[in-house]
């Protein structure tokens, strides 16, 4: 068992977690967090609570899959020691079929940043990006299913024991 595939191991069972996390956060369809946003401009601490944690969740989970998933298998694809710069990589697994679209990833990303770093004071504003963000999210998920399918078709684990 390499290194590699020992931090690509760490990172598939850490993403799966907090992928089962924002499951959670989507559930029925993404109804309680539709819900949760139409209460909003009412002050409801319940909804605050409610997209307060979608919004920790996806912001985990894009990070976790970007930082983590993607330059592990990059080490274990042996492309190189260090992933390069995040648009690079994202095209270079996209390149390999691990991911569908790097465009794609960028709007992911780009809706996390406004959820993070820009987080709307705007009611209806939070509740567009929080609509983006639960579409988004359920991509995601898909996404990463594909991603899983390649790590599992690339034979990237094969000798490891996964217990």
């Amino acid at each position: 068992m390499t290194r590699d595939q020992l931090r690509l191991l760490d990172a598939v069972k850490t993403t799966a977690s907090v992928a089962d996390r924002l499951r959670d956060s989507l559930r029925f369809d993404g109804a309680e967090l539709k819900a949760a946003i139409a209460l909003l401009p009412q002050g409801d601490a319940g909804a605050l609570r409610e997209t307060d944690a979608f919004i920790q969740r996806y912001q985990q989970l894009v990070e976790h899959m970007t930082h983590r998933l993607f330059g592990a298998i990059y080490r274990a694809e042996e492309l190189g020691e260090r992933p390069p710069p995040l648009r690079r990589l994202l095209a270079l697994l996209e390149g390999t079929k691990a991911l569908k679209s790097a465009e794609t990833w960028t709007v992911y990303i780009e809706i996390r940043n406004r959820l993070v770093h820009e987080y709307p004071s705007d009611e209806s504003e939070l509740a567009t990006a929080l609509t983006e963000a639960s579409a988004a999210g359920f991509a995601i998920l898909d996404e990463l299913e594909g991603v899983m399918d390649y790590v599992t078709r690339r034979k990237l684990l094969e000798s490891v024991d996964a217990g």
